[in-house]
């Protein structure tokens, strides 16, 4: 009434009866005017959602669980591949003169296959752990913290590469500081597994909007046909064949975790020109925007 405004609270007050049942609600306002447009009163709506209550803990507990059985599953591969990988290491460098050529050529493509499944492995367990947590009311993350793990991560990596990494005044925003570095970390390695003739340049970058931040990530390497540029963000979609490294769940791990923010994550590029990464994150109480406590 104040303001004359409708407003949409969905903050999940408690609503108790005369009984003391609690009931979960989503509540709203909207004014009341006469003909000459005067705020004269206002109309509550209160929306119970205990049944979207009662789901979303059914669907969190089944999430746990299976989170609970990737990880189990991931331990119980990952062992005995493992050893496969060291055997057929030993039996390259003791036994290497009692092998002939054919032989060792198939110790080797047991141990590339060793290692792209435990690749495998790891990734799906990092898609797995890529849940999202409750907000993080007054906590803020800056986005160069989270950048500066990233590079330290990817060290080896980038000198490899001999790549070029520059970054823009970097927002703080109310997330996660292991999500960010989860997102960083794949949008910045597939652009040095991807890059063309010349040593990959990335830059990150952010803006603050009206209503979210906005993260970039953009390179110089080999792009994306626009046939592909949703396509890529489901998991095991690869663009290119074995020749280079991945396993396609890096993207959509990065979208699990944008969408549990309820944020976007998109692509801009072109075949030959490079690629450039986006994902958005709303603001949320506790957030900064220019500097603006939200």
């Amino acid at each position: 009434m104040q303001t004359g405004t409708i407003v949409g609270l969905a903050n999940h007050t408690i609503l108790i009866t005369r009984q003391g049942k609690e009931i979960p609600i989503d509540d709203s306002g909207a004014p009341i005017r006469n003909p000459d447009g005067a705020v004269v009163g206002a109309i509550l709506v209160f929306r119970d959602i205990s049944e979207r209550h009662r789901s979303d803990k059914q669907l969190k507990a089944s999430n746990e669980q299976l989170q609970q059985f990737v990880t189990a599953a991931a331990h119980d591969l990952r062992a005995p591949l493992s050893s496969a990988s060291v055997y057929a290491e030993l039996l390259s460098l003791r036994h290497a003169s009692q092998i002939d050529d054919e032989g060792l050529e198939v110790l080797g493509y047991v141990r590339t296959g060793v290692r792209r499944i435990l690749r495998l492995v790891d990734d799906l367990l990092a898609y797995a752990q890529a849940t999202h947590f409750e907000p993080q009311g007054d906590k803020q993350t800056p986005i160069e913290d989270a950048l500066n793990t990233v590079l330290e991560n990817l060290r080896s990596e980038i000198e490899r590469t001999a790549a070029t990494i520059t970054a823009d005044k970097l927002s703080v925003v109310a997330a996660h500081e292991a999500h960010l570095v989860q997102l960083l970390q794949n949008l910045i390695g597939n652009a040095l597994k991807y890059y063309g003739d010349m040593p990959p340049q990335i830059r990150v970058s952010s803006e603050d909007t009206e209503s979210e931040w906005v993260v970039s990530v953009s390179d110089n390497g080999v792009g994306i046909e626009p046939a592909y540029t949703e396509e890529i963000f489901k998991p095991f979609k690869r663009l290119h064949g074995d020749d280079r490294p991945g396993s396609g769940i890096g993207l959509a791990t990065c979208q699990k975790i944008i969408a549990g923010y309820g944020g976007r994550i998109w692509v801009m590029s072109q075949p030959g020109k490079g690629s450039t990464f986006f994902f958005s994150l709303p603001y949320r109480d506790g957030g900064t925007a220019n500097g603006i406590k939200l």
